[in-house]
């Protein structure tokens, strides 16, 4: 079972966002987060763009850009564990320009 993270951040069209996905909650004891973390934003609306992810610990940190204005975005995050687990995180996105 994936890992939703439990509150949406808000950005507006033009910024240029850091965000992390945890998954400690999900990581069992003695495993850590390995090799090359991946992004995919779901729906029918691609402006949103996740570059640039790279593991901090027990988290995945990926930038946010674009996006349009008004819409809600899932992104999800997918890594490897060291025990051989492949785990996704889920984390929602709006764009607002306020």
């Amino acid at each position: 079972m994936g890992i939703v993270h439990p509150k949406p951040f808000r950005k507006q069209p033009g910024e240029t966002v850091i965000w992390d996905v945890d998954f400690k909650l999900n990581l069992p004891s003695g495993v850590t987060l390995t090799g090359t973390p991946t992004a995919n934003v779901v729906g029918d609306d691609a402006s949103l763009t996740v570059t640039s992810l790279v593991i901090s610990g027990t988290a995945v940190q990926a930038t946010y850009a674009a996006g349009t204005d008004g819409k809600r975005y899932r992104v999800e995050i997918v890594v490897n564990f060291s025990n051989g687990e492949i785990r996704e995180g889920d984390v929602y996105v709006i764009v607002r320009d306020d």
